[in-house]
C-alpha cells in the first residue's frame, strides 16, 4: 500500500483543524485562544485524550491566525 493514503487523511485532518480554528475564532472573537485552550483542559479531566489533542492543535491554530495568519509552518 502507498504512503498516499495516509498523506490525504493527514492533509484532511489538517485542513479540518484549520476550519475548526477559523469558525472557533468567528463565535468567540478575542475569548477564542482561551475557550479551545478551556475545552481541551476539561477533555483532558474526562480522559478524552484524542479529543484533547484536537483542542489543543486547534488553539496553536488560533494562536497562529491572531499572529498575522502566518501558516506556513503547517
Amino acid at each position: 500500500m502507498s504512503p498516499r493514503p495516509i498523506l490525504d487523511m493527514q492533509m484532511t485532518e489538517n485542513r479540518h483543524l484549520w476550519a475548526c480554528a477559523l469558525e472557533v475564532e468567528r463565535q468567540h472573537g478575542e475569548d477564542a485562544s482561551s475557550f479551545a485552550l478551556q475545552r481541551a483542559n476539561e477533555l483532558e479531566a474526562l480522559g478524552a485524550f484524542e479529543g484533547a489533542r484536537a483542542w489543543r492543535a486547534i488553539h496553536l491554530r488560533i494562536g497562529v491566525l491572531g499572529a498575522g495568519g502566518d501558516c506556513a509552518w503547517q
